[in-house]
């Protein structure tokens, strides 16, 4: 069974690896149609259906309206599907591209490369997405413990997340079931799901996993941003929703003065695990 960090790692190098073709698909409508390669909406699917069968402006000139209207959808570019095919039909012709047979083959292996790339990244970020909602469970399970148990339940549970070593760790597992289990078997049964994920924890040296198990700072961080939405009820666009939220975050970042404690200790351990990910950070 994968854990959060080999989905974690999988997703990364996908991540890498659609970066780099990306940046080979750009070098090459640098040639064949340099007007498209700077389009802020390049990479949406729709867009790279398009690049599939028609990579350079000539192939896009030779085109009907019909035949891109049947590979575009509505949203980029413009508003509409005519709209969309209309501004690339009118781009493609005024395009000071050449054709290059050997560079649109390579764009079209590209593009398809990529797109199934993209579909991969989806099913992992699914899959995290997943795992995430196991881990949730958990708390979700607490909402439903009354007052009198809380605080014992919640001990007992620190006890199996602080535990120094893994062995000791599924030792307060069990215990916490031969406890609570008859009363609250979704809790045992839960944590009992997430046990390879939990049981990462314990790669990481002590200072570093109460920074992983301490969630007060996205829980503050999360209260920031629901504060800045709750005032406005609906928002024109995505983009709209996304920029309030941007600003929101950056202005409570200016709050954030106290350093995590021990985060020189972790950083240092960080840049051995993940070296090649902090090379350009360090």
């Amino acid at each position: 069974m994968l854990d959060f960090r080999d989905i974690s790692r999988q997703r990364e190098s996908l991540v890498d690896q659609m970066t780099s073709v990306k940046h080979e698909i750009k070098r090459l409508l640098t040639i064949t149609f340099p007007e498209l390669e700077k389009e802020k909406d390049l990479f949406t699917k729709s867009m790279l259906r398009l690049l599939c069968q028609y990579p350079s402006a000539e192939r896009i000139n030779q085109a009907s309206h019909a035949e891109i209207s049947e590979i575009n959808i509505p949203g980029s570019m413009g508003k509409n599907t005519d709209a969309t095919v209309g501004i690339i039909k009118q781009t493609a012709a005024m395009s000071i591209g050449t054709s290059s047979y050997s560079k649109e083959m390579i764009i079209k292996q590209k593009t398809a490369i990529l797109i199934h790339l993209g579909k991969h990244l989806d099913e992992i970020t699914t899959l995290l997405i997943e795992k995430c909602h196991l881990m949730m469970s958990e708390d979700i399970a607490l909402k439903y413990v009354p007052w009198k148990d809380y605080k014992a339940i919640t001990a007992d549970l620190k006890r199996i997340y602080q535990s120094t070593t893994e062995q000791e760790a599924r030792l307060e597992l069990e215990r916490f079931a031969e406890t609570w289990a008859h009363k609250y078997p979704q809790i045992s049964k839960s944590w009992r799901t997430l046990g390879p994920n939990l049981i990462t924890l314990f790669d990481f040296p002590a200072d570093i996993r109460k920074v992983i198990y301490t969630t007060n700072a996205i829980e503050s961080l999360n209260s920031v941003i629901r504060k800045s939405v709750k005032t406005r009820k609906l928002f024109p666009s995505d983009d709209a929703a996304t920029k309030v939220v941007y600003l929101a975050i950056q202005a409570a970042s200016k709050k954030w003065t106290m350093p995590i404690r021990n985060w020189k200790v972790a950083m240092n351990h960080f840049m051995i695990v993940f070296e090649e990910q902090l090379a350009s950070h360090v």
